[in-house]
C-alpha cells in the first residue's frame, strides 16, 4: 500500500512595493529657540588727552594736565566739539565724564552736555545737558534738559542737583524717538520727541555759558544682524 505525503506549497517572489501614501498633516511647532547675542561695537574710546579726532566747531578747546578737555565760552554763548568721524546710530550709547567749572562771572542758564544725532549741517542735532537754570548754582537749581533739536526745540526735563568741581559720569542711551539718561550709573528720566537727521552721525560735546570739562568719552552702537 503506498504511502501520502501533503504537498508543501513553496513561497512566490516577494510583490513590487507599492506607492507611497499621501504625506501626513504638518505636527504643532516646535518652542522658539533663544535669541542670539547683541553685539556691541565701539566707535569712540578717547580719555580726553588728544583732541586730534576732534573738530573744533566753535570755541577755543584745550587738552589741561593731560587727561581731559576744557573749553569757557563768552557769555550766553554755546561752544561745541564734534567727533570728526561719524557713528552708526542703530541705538547709540554715548558717554562722558563732565564738569561744570565754579567762577567767570556767567549769568543764569548754565549747560555742560553730550550731543547726538547731528549731520554736520547747521545747528541741528539733540543733547542731553547737566543744566542749572539759576547762576551757577547746581546744588539748588540743576536739573538734567533735553533738546530735541539744538536752539530750536527744547524737551523733558529732571531735576538732578549737582556741585560744581566735580566730575559726573553722563550717559545717554538713544533709541530714538526716546532717550535714557544717567549720572553716575543712576537712570534719572527718559525724553521722547528726538528724531534722526541722518545716520550715521556725528556725536559732539556742548558747553553754554559756563567753562566745562570732558573726559573718559565713550560711544557704542548694536551691530546690524
Amino acid at each position: 500500500m503506498s504511502s501520502y505525503s501533503a504537498y508543501t506549497p513553496r513561497s512566490g517572489a516577494a510583490g513590487l512595493q507599492g506607492a507611497t501614501g499621501p504625506t501626513g498633516p504638518t505636527g504643532t511647532q516646535g518652542p522658539t529657540g533663544a535669541t542670539g547675542p547683541i553685539s556691541w561695537v565701539q566707535d569712540i574710546n578717547q580719555d580726553g588727552s588728544s583732541l586730534t579726532a576732534w573738530t573744533q566747531e566753535s570755541g577755543s578747546w584745550s587738552v589741561v594736565t593731560s587727561d581731559h578737555f576744557e573749553v569757557t565760552t563768552a557769555a550766553t554763548t554755546i561752544n561745541r566739539l564734534r567727533y570728526t568721524t561719524q557713528v552708526a546710530l542703530s541705538t547709540l550709547v554715548f558717554r562722558a565724564d563732565v564738569k561744570m567749572f565754579s567762577g567767570g562771572g556767567f549769568g543764569a542758564g548754565n549747560r555742560v552736555a553730550v550731543g547726538f544725532d547731528w549731520d554736520g549741517s547747521g545747528g541741528g542735532g539733540g543733547f542731553v545737558a547737566m543744566e542749572c537754570t539759576g547762576a551757577l548754582n547746581p546744588s539748588s537749581t540743576g536739573r538734567i534738559y533735553n533738546e530735541v533739536n539744538m536752539q530750536v526745540t527744547g524737551g523733558a526735563t529732571f531735576t538732578n542737583h549737582f556741585n560744581l568741581d566735580q566730575w559726573y559720569t553722563l550717559t545717554v542711551v538713544v533709541r530714538n524717538p526716546v532717550v535714557d539718561t544717567y549720572v553716575d550709573g543712576t537712570y534719572i528720566g527718559t525724553a521722547g520727541a528726538f528724531t534722526t537727521e541722518n545716520a550715521p552721525i556725528y556725536p559732539f560735546l556742548y558747553v553754554y555759558n559756563c567753562h566745562g570739562g570732558f573726559k573718559n568719552i565713550g560711544s557704542w552702537h548694536i551691530s546690524l544682524p
